[in-house]
């Protein structure tokens, strides 16, 4: 038989594997079906011999969330024969119900994530990677991704530059942990300004903000600020100090701000009048479609009508934009209408509810992480659908559980001591 604690670290590096290799885009889908034929594999193997726990609310609630947000992709596929044309463009939803199953097992089972093979791959992965994506800026590439998207290849990194904020920041971590959180924040935050999203870059602002206050609640104002001082000036430092890192950046400020000036709505082929047009039309189809929304082959045949009914009154061109609204809210009304919208939010609201209420305890350092990857997501949403993704959404998963699983090995360690 496999010893519990060595399947715990093979379970742990399987989900690595979309940290060490996030520059390719198959990382992502190799990573969690390893992970979970294993889970699967090593409990039906063992059931007997395995020890079963009680659920708790908080998964019981985070597994529901997600059961949910599956849910709700089904209605449009069976609307108007929507499964005909539709499922590539609600199969990112499917990708929740392994996850609902991958929680419960995990808990249920008390299968571990090991925690320094997991700070390995966040270290290892984070470094590597980023410094492939700055080289291949060094050689002429305007927005780094590597083998992978920019938006995808911009979360990665920074998720990971949060993580490593957090543990930077964090009173208890060890002098390496240290060392090698600020080293991957700052290449890792190179790379985010790199990847030139201005929904990820903010949200990343704002998430970073949101660790601190959390971190400012038990520790000094001044060593903080300073730790979070030495940080910023030497990434600042670094990324100002070679124009081929900071020119597409102010190159691409400019291009904003021209944009945003001139707009009037007519020009669809730049990156605001884009936004705008498909936005408008993602309106128009939860105006024809307000409870279920619109799938792909109702949109085809009423692709006229949705153009009347918008206000810019632009044709859609192309099939992709049902799925790529750049508004995770109107994107929801879109695809799922109400119902949608509600699964949506239902989702956020579980996930902070859950790590809200872990700040109460002195173990702050994992729900810290998890909120401050909440505020990224959220701030993005308003610009892209990172939770419509194939490779966003099952990372956001992925974050949930492992730092969900961490908090409380953490905890029951100390309960433990408590007794002795």
């Amino acid at each position: 038989m496999i010893k519990h604690i060595t399947f715990s670290s093979i379970f742990t590096v399987f989900l690595g594997i979309a940290f060490l290799f996030y520059g390719f885009r198959v990382s992502m889908h190799i990573a969690y079906i390893l992970a979970f034929i294993a889970l699967c594999g090593y409990i039906t193997l063992y059931y007997k011999n395995l020890l079963k726990y009680s659920l708790s609310k908080d998964i019981k609630l985070l597994a529901l969330a997600f059961i949910v947000y599956f849910c709700i992709s089904l209605p449009p596929l069976f609307l108007n024969h929507g499964w005909q044309d539709s499922w590539r463009f609600q199969d990112s939803f499917s990708r929740f119900l392994i996850f609902a199953s991958m929680l419960v097992l995990l808990f249920k089972f008390d299968i571990h994530i090991k925690e320094k093979v997991f700070y390995f791959c966040i270290f290892a992965g984070g470094i590597v990677n980023s410094l492939l994506g700055l080289y291949t800026r060094i050689l002429g590439a305007d927005r780094i991704c590597l083998s992978n998207g920019i938006f995808q290849f911009g979360y990665f990194s920074s998720i990971i530059a949060l993580i490593a904020f957090n543990l930077f920041l964090h009173h208890k971590s060890s002098r390496l942990i240290k060392i090698f959180s600020f080293i991957t924040f700052t290449l890792c935050s190179i790379a985010v300004f790199l990847g030139i999203s201005r929904g990820i870059i903010l949200g990343y602002f704002m998430g970073l903000f949101f660790s601190f206050l959390i971190h400012l609640a038990h520790q000094n104002f001044f060593t903080l600020a300073k730790k979070t001082l030495l940080l910023c000036i030497c990434t600042c430092i670094i990324f100002m100090s070679i124009p081929a890192f900071y020119q597409p950046l102010l190159n691409r400020t400019e291009q904003i701000q021209s944009e945003t000036k001139s707009f009037d709505g007519t020009q669809q082929n730049t990156s605001i009048g884009y936004r705008f047009k498909i936005w408008d039309n993602g309106i128009s189809m939860f105006k024809l479609s307000p409870i279920f929304g619109m799938n792909i082959k109702t949109r085809k045949e009423l692709k006229e009508e949705i153009t009347q009914n918008s206000t810019f009154k632009i044709p859609i061109e192309g099939d992709e934009h049902i799925g790529e609204s750049h508004n995770e809210t109107i994107n929801a009304l879109a695809k799922n209408g109400i119902i949608g919208l509600l699964g949506l939010y239902f989702l956020l609201f579980c996930v902070s509810k859950v790590f809200l209420s872990k700040l109460r305890n002195h173990h702050y350092l994992y729900p810290s992480c998890m909120l401050s990857i909440l505020i990224l997501y959220i701030t993005d949403g308003c610009f892209n659908t990172p939770l419509d993704s194939k490779i966003e959404a099952p990372l956001f998963c992925i974050c949930v559980i492992v730092f969900l699983k961490l908090f409380e090995q953490k905890s029951a360690i100390v309960d433990k001591m408590k007794k002795y």
